[in-house]
Parts: C-alpha cells; sequence; structure tokens
C-alpha cells in the first residue's frame, strides 16, 4: 500500500463537514427527545470531532500494482 498526504484544503474540508454533520446529528438527537443543547455543547462536539476526522483520514492508501 502507498500512502500518500492529502492536500491541506481537503483535510479541512473533510474535519469540517464531518464535524458539522455528527455535531447537527447530535443536536437534532437532543431536541427530538426535549434534552437541551447548549452552543457550548455544539461547538465542543463540531471542533472534537472534525479534528479527529481530519486526524484519521489525512491519508489517501493506493494500492501497488504490479506491471507485468
Amino acid at each position: 500500500m502507498k500512502r500518500e498526504l492529502l492536500p491541506l484544503r481537503k483535510i479541512v474540508s473533510i474535519g469540517f463537514w464531518g464535524g458539522l454533520f455528527i455535531a447537527g446529528s447530535t443536536a437534532l438527537y437532543c431536541f427530538y427527545i426535549d434534552d437541551p443543547i447548549s452552543l457550548g455543547h455544539f461547538i465542543f462536539l463540531f471542533l472534537g470531532n472534525g479534528l479527529w476526522l481530519s486526524l484519521a483520514f489525512r491519508y489517501k492508501y493506493t494500492k501497488n500494482t504490479i506491471e507485468e
């Protein structure tokens, strides 16, 4: 497996959209069960999960092909 670093713009995009998705999903679930969610909790989830996802998906793995 060949590993190459993704461009910074792509890494930030993955973190932003992933964090927004998880924080938004949690906020909608809290709204559904009538549990209040604070802005601080939303920002914490957004930044924490976004950072984790950007670190987890910062490399692109490609399969090495053998040419005959």
